[in-house]
């Protein structure tokens, strides 16, 4: 009998970029929408909203997957720019949101923190931005940026997550956070 190893080639760049896909970016959308705060209701639904922001942003990309997966054209989809245009869209909303957290909330966070997430974020949209030149101008794209799109679109979901719950958080009560400080 053969052994999973034997059946799946791990070898091939694609098998990678699904499973940094399925095991990564799945339960993240999971968590963001229908995670659950044990103490704090008011948390819960703010982390939430911020789940279904990050997840409207992803959609047409989904919709996008699941036409080119009933195609039979995945691959050539992990190997084209919607993922890092995907990606480049959480990093402008991770953006937007830093700025308007930083405006409605006042002096609860560090100045300093925040120029953290916005060089971070600054960052994660130029290395998109650099990826998707390099996917539409080159006519013959290696494999192995199948791998470099799942990580990158995992990562800026993560961040981006982090970034939209945290600032709508804090924009709705201000106050709690002032009081925890």
């Amino acid at each position: 009998m053969p052994s999973l190893f034997d059946l799946i080639d791990f070898t091939d760049p694609f098998v990678w970029a699904y499973h940094i896909l399925g095991v990564t970016l799945l339960p993240a959308i999971y968590v963001a929408l229908f995670g659950k705060q044990k103490s704090d209701i008011d948390k819960t639904w703010a982390y939430r909203g911020a789940g279904f922001e990050i997840v409207f942003v992803l959609l047409p990309f989904f919709i996008y997957f699941l036409i080119n997966l009933f195609s039979g054209q995945v691959n050539s989809l992990l190997l084209s720019p919607e993922l890092p245009m995907a990606s480049l869209l959480l990093c402008s909303i991770s953006l937007l949101w830093i700025m308007k957290g930083a405006r409605e909330t006042k002096d609860i966070f560090a100045i300093e923190g925040l120029q953290v997430l916005q060089l971070v974020t600054t960052i994660f949209f130029v290395i998109n931005s650099i990826i998707i030149y390099y996917l539409t101008t080159t006519p013959n794209v290696p494999e192995y940026f199948s791998v470099i799109n799942a990580v990158l679109i995992a990562v800026c979901t993560y961040v981006s997550y982090g970034i939209v719950a945290m600032m709508t958080y804090a924009s709705k009560y201000p106050e709690r956070l002032l009081s925890k400080s």
